[in-house]
């Protein structure tokens, strides 16, 4: 039986919910339209019961816009606004409040700008992202007590912080490298593949190039932490060198892709830091307190706006630090335009939500049907992890064939990348397609059904049977990270057992709490790191990875919770500290056959599972497989006990919604709401589509949102390059009576809790 013994429970509970209040979005719907459209789009209507619609439409229409004109002008949504595009005010937000609906006629641009105020407030009010103050990371955890306790603070954020991003930070250095005078302070760092034995190993076996013994002598220092400066000074004992001598030849090398000649930062949350800690190191000191002092204004600019108090005041803030950064560095302020989590602009913020969350036997309880999910995702992993090591195995060999008993990490990458590429796709082809199959056996469902319930007792024995695996595929993978949402009037009170608890993402192979937005948000980092020790008493060896990789990684999602006991494998990327302990170069490692493993061994004789190495590629593969059941056309509703693990929805072809084509406004949203009821479909929802990288909501008694819908839906249908057109309408559960997140006002917020799982089966 999977229980509390097979899965231990991290105490800590990550609840991401919005930074306005739900019923935000209520404001822009109006129920007297929609009966009216009813009545009109129900029955034969005669020109006066349509002149009379229209006329209606019309009123509300204005007082919408209104409405909309009300949200735009609140200081809170500017502030929102211009954290993520601060020119969007000038451009678009303030010539929209400043333009009279009753008396001024309402052309294509004044819609688009509606559409654009509704699309940011709707992922204000309903989404549960995890930016800035209107997206706060909240902390709880779990406790022995039978119930449930929260608690809101006095205001919704308790902390907040303004960080660089690591790119802005990283172009402040690239421009001070444009000084002649700072080459001299570089710390030059020979890339991980180049190996040193005399002569030079580089890529792998048999590539070897002989060097002249000064240059020899130069690379080998050349290891990120000693400074051209020093390393002058260090050779010229020995040789009769001069500054310009070093510098020629560190050129050559790095003219050759043996070594990197500039600053250095390493991938964090204050990347200005390390960036002061190297200028600290320049013996120039008129070449120092120059850079020093444009460093200095930044963090200045940035301090100001974090101490900005309205939206105007962060508005010039942000414009001030945008024209410093300019003059700088003489590049834009701004890059990415149009990524969702670009990391666009030069500063982010995250923040805290204020608030005391005990979670008790109540909900560990509805949690209990997890334990079936969870014990089918090993079987995932599992099945996954047997392909990829029968082809390390034969890479192994392939490699002792070709280059002998004794070769490193790199040969191995290099050897294995294609051919593993494609063992990933056809296992995971394959494993989608066997585990919705076994689900399906589990639990079948018909399209006509709208509610589909079970017991845990009723599935125990035939997941047990389906998904037996003797652990997950490797170390990583022990991890199974749910989201869930808790549907409940007041979260106080769920001893009558009247609440559900649903179901939204299942990540694998990932601690989804190691990202820094959350991390640098929780009070007591410490206690994370005690959970990480938990699970991993020994050692680990983690990844060196990049700043970034969209769309997954950025300086927000970084991981930063490994330990100073971890080893560090740099293969492709340098983003720790040089001086770090325990950081282990690809150059230096050895790939060995050991107790029937393939194994890494690194250079103090320590061995690792080698699929190791290959987890974040992994994760970044299977982290999103998780689907129980295949695509239809309605999925019913389906729980098990208390937890719903699929919410209703509806899939339509773009070119089958003929309403979203009608150009009159007034007839577009009679017609919707005419496709609407015939369909059964909730009020809310939250659509989703190709077009779109995240799901939105619609409110089919809302005009505006029916245009953005319809706007939607004809894109798919038009766009050539858009070969699934497909739209998708998931049920907004739990709706907004039932949503138990709460400030002090008695506002209510939507949300989810964030839980980390680990599999206490070993690996196998």
């Amino acid at each position: 039986m999977e229980n509390s013994k097979s899965w231990r429970w991290w105490d800590d509970v990550l609840v991401r919910g919005a930074g306005f209040s739900a019923g935000g979005v209520l404001r822009l719907a109006s129920t007297s339209l929609a009966a009216q459209a009813d009545v009109v789009g129900s029955t034969p209507f005669s020109d006066a019961d349509l002149s009379d619609y229209r006329e209606l439409f019309a009123k509300v229409s204005v007082e919408l816009s209104r409405e909309l004109q009300d949200i735009a002008r609140q200081d809170d949504f500017l502030q929102a606004v211009s954290w993520q595009n601060h020119r969007l005010l000038d451009g678009a937000v303030r010539p929209f409040c400043e333009w009279d609906p009753a008396t001024q006629t309402r052309h294509s641009k004044h819609r688009q700008r509606e559409e654009l105020i509704a699309n940011y407030w709707q992922r204000y009010c309903v989404k549960n992202d995890t930016i800035g103050f209107f997206g706060p990371s909240g902390w709880g955890t779990f406790s022995d007590d039978s119930a449930t306790r929260y608690t809101p603070g006095e205001t919704l954020i308790e902390r907040r912080e303004v960080f660089f991003e690591s790119w802005a930070i990283d172009c402040l250095a690239e421009s001070f490298e444009a000084f002649p005078a700072i080459r001299e302070w570089l710390k030059p760092r020979r890339l991980t593949f180049v190996k040193i034995e005399g002569d030079i190993n580089f890529n792998g076996p048999g590539m070897k190039v002989k060097l002249p013994a000064l240059e020899t002598a130069v690379l080998s220092m050349c290891d990120g932490k000693t400074s051209v400066h020093d390393i002058e000074r260090e050779l010229s004992g020995s040789y009769s060198v001069s500054l310009k001598d070093i510098l020629g030849i560190l050129d050559t090398l790095k003219a050759k892709r043996w070594i990197v000649l500039k600053i250095e930062l390493p991938a964090g949350a204050h990347p200005e830091i390390c960036l002061r800690q190297f200028l600290l190191g320049i013996g120039d000191e008129q070449l120092q307190s120059l850079l020093l002092a444009r460093l200095d204004a930044m963090e200045a600019a940035r301090d100001k706006i974090e101490s900005s108090g309205d939206a105007t005041a962060l508005t010039q803030a942000l414009s001030e630090l945008d024209e410093l950064f300019s003059g700088f560095t003489e590049t834009n302020s701004t890059r990415n335009e149009g990524r969702t989590y670009g990391g666009r602009t030069l500063v982010y913020h995250d923040s805290r939500r204020n608030m005391a969350l005990s979670v008790g036997e109540d909900i560990k309880q509805g949690l209990a049907p997890l334990y079936l999910l969870a014990k089918s995702a090993r079987w995932i992993c599992w099945r996954l992890g047997t392909e990829v090591r029968q082809l390390l195995r034969q890479t192994y060999q392939r490699c002792v064939e070709k280059h002998g008993a004794q070769f490193d990490l790199t040969t191995m990458w290099l050897e294995s990348l294609g051919p593993l590429s494609k063992v990933i796709d056809a296992a995971l082809d394959n494993i989608d397609q066997v585990f919705r199959a076994k689900w399906a056996k589990i639990i079948a469902v018909e399209d006509s059904e709208r509610r589909v319930q079970f017991t845990y007792a009723q599935l125990e024995e035939r997941v047990n049977q389906e998904f037996d695996a003797p652990g997950a595929g490797w170390e990583g993978a022990r991890y199974f990270c749910p989201d869930v949402m808790l549907s409940a009037i007041d979260i106080n009170d769920l001893k009558s057992g009247d609440f559900k608890l649903v179901l939204g993402e299942i990540h694998l192979t990932i601690n989804t709490m190691r990202s820094s937005c959350f991390v640098t948000q929780h009070p007591d980092k410490s206690a994370l790191l005690k959970e990480v020790d938990k699970d991993f008493p020994k050692p680990q060896l983690l990844n060196v990875l990049p700043k970034e990789s969209p769309p997954r990684l950025s300086v927000r999602t970084h991981p930063v919770l490994s330990r100073e006991c971890d080893y560090m494998i740099e293969l492709n990327y340098h983003t720790v500290d040089a001086g770090r302990d325990r950081l282990v170069k690809s150059r230096d490692t050895t790939i060995v056959e050991e107790d029937g493993l393939i194994k890494i061994r690194i250079p103090n004789g320590e061995t690792f599972d080698l699929v190791d190495v290959y987890a974040e590629l992994l994760m970044g593969r299977v982290i999103d497989k998780f689907q129980l059941f295949s695509d239809r056309a309605h999925m019913p509703r389906v729980s098990i006990d208390k937890l719903v693990i699929a919410r209703e929805s509806w899939r339509f072809q773009a070119q089958d919604l003929e309403f979203a084509n009608e150009k009159d406004e007034a007839l577009r949203f009679m017609k919707a709401r005419s496709w609407w009821k015939s369909q059964n479909i909730p009020r809310f929802v939250f659509v989703k589509s190709k077009t779109t990288e995240k799901p939105f909501y619609v409110d089919f008694e809302s005009p505006i949102f029916i245009n953005i819908l319809s706007k939607l839906i004809r894109r798919n249908t038009t766009s050539e390059a858009i070969k699934n057109k497909e739209v998708t309408f998931v049920e907004m559960l739990p709706d907004h009576q039932d949503l138990w997140l709460t400030d002090h006002a008695g506002n209510k917020y939507t949300s989810e809790l964030r839980f980390t799982w680990v599999d206490n089966y070993p690996i196998k």
